[in-house]
């Protein structure tokens, strides 16, 4: 990312956070092995900036981001419950089907659920 011309900004032991004037920022998170090949296993090929790549697919986007959530600092569960929602609209997902509770109880927790399930409605 360094020679790609970004700006490390922010950095944990598994997350990452670069940055750069032209560019979106970009978040990358260390995982285990294992955890990168289910990652891996039902990513989809997606161009972005001209670059071909794989990206976790939308069920494994929701799971790390509900994972988030979940160990998240005060300031910043916030951000991820934003992420939930802009991934949540952008793919009509229904926070209310079996497959997304399961994925909040699995990743997250009841609490956090109904939270997304309670705010969903207000909008």
């Amino acid at each position: 990312m360094i020679g790609l011309g970004f700006d490390c900004i922010h950095e944990q032991s598994a997350f990452f956070q670069f940055a750069t004037v032209d560019m979106p920022q970009v978040d990358l998170m260390r995982v285990s092995p294992e955890t990168f090949e289910k990652l891996l296993a039902t990513s989809e090929t997606r161009t972005a900036l001209g670059v071909e790549t794989r990206v976790p697919s939308l069920d494994s986007l929701l799971a790390l981001k509900i994972h988030a959530a979940r160990h998240a600092l005060p300031h910043r569960r916030h951000k991820d419950l934003i992420d939930i929602f802009a991934l949540v609209d952008a793919n009509t997902v229904d926070v209310t089907s079996d497959s997304f509770r399961e994925l909040c109880h699995k990743y997250g927790t009841a609490e956090l659920y109904a939270d997304i399930v309670k705010a969903s409605r207000r909008t």
